[in-house]
């Protein structure tokens, strides 16, 4: 087999992984998907019903593709979380819970009771999602950290030792998605630096002040692009070959999930 079969070959059996087409996530939970759903559902049914109805699309019947939207939906939309656990005296610091994917988790960690670190670039902003953390009763603070800067991450991590937290999770959600190609004031591409390695020092410095005295926890938050990434070792600034947004966010999304498991790895038997 050549060079370029073996790599076709390669890239097919990435795709075709399980852990990529979340079949376990596929087959779990259909009754708190189908509740959840319900408004999205009746909107796309609605779009489906009209498209039928102006492009004539006679061949098949209606109700096949509602049973697409639904199964495509339900792929889309993964798991769901079914724990009622509290996390009442838990510290839990997050990245990039000022907005989106980190902001709903820092309100559903903020209901369970925990203390809340947001570490933040854009101080302001946490500082508005703090409020209406409060105004459920949280229990939050805001933390600058800019994670494009690992002088930024440094400093962070020192105030988090030097206030002798004991963490009981990290959760390194923030990052950045197929910007412009710019180097960090370190001179690191920016999404390789922003998604994996300023929360890879991160980590790193924190491991040690994660609490022993219950089962302790780091959550990194990735993507399935990760499925199209390949490290460039050696040319991590894209000098010797063109730059592409999506292909370096993937590149930064594998990373992620490398580093994820060789820390598991490493940590195993730690709790």
């Amino acid at each position: 087999m050549g060079y370029l079969d073996k790599q076709s070959m390669d890239k097919l059996s990435r795709w075709l992984h399980p852990s990529y087409l979340s079949l376990k996530l596929f087959f779990r939970n259909w009754g708190m998907f189908l509740w959840a759903e319900l408004f999205n559902l009746t909107l796309m049914f609605s779009a489906v019903y009209l498209l039928q109805r102006v492009l004539l699309f006679h061949k098949l019947r209606l109700w096949l593709y509602w049973l697409g939207v639904v199964v495509v939906r339900k792929f889309v939309a993964g798991g769901f979380c079914t724990s009622d656990e509290r996390l009442n005296g838990y510290t839990i610091i997050i990245t990039g819970a000022d907005s989106g994917i980190g902001k709903e988790v820092a309100k559903e960690l903020t209901l369970r009771g925990a203390h809340l670190v947001l570490a933040s670039r854009d101080t302001e902003k946490a500082e508005a999602t703090k409020k209406e953390l409060m105004a459920i009763k949280g229990s939050v603070e805001v933390r600058h950290c800019d994670l494009s800067s690992l002088e930024s991450v440094r400093a962070f991590a020192q105030g988090i030792i030097e206030h002798k937290y004991h963490v009981h999770m990290l959760i390194n959600i923030a990052g950045e998605m197929m910007c412009p190609y710019s180097e960090t004031a370190d001179g690191l591409e920016r999404q390789m630096a922003v998604n994996h390695l300023g929360h890879f020092l991160l980590t790193n410095l924190l491991l040690p002040w994660l609490t022993h005295d219950r089962p302790a926890r780091v959550i990194n938050v990735s993507a399935s692009a990760h499925i199209g990434g390949e490290i460039p070792f050696g040319d991590f600034n894209y000098k010797s070959q063109e730059y592409s947004a999506w292909k370096a966010y993937c590149n930064s999304k594998l990373a992620t999930v490398l580093f994820t498991r060789k820390l598991a790895q490493k940590l195993k038997g730690w709790r």
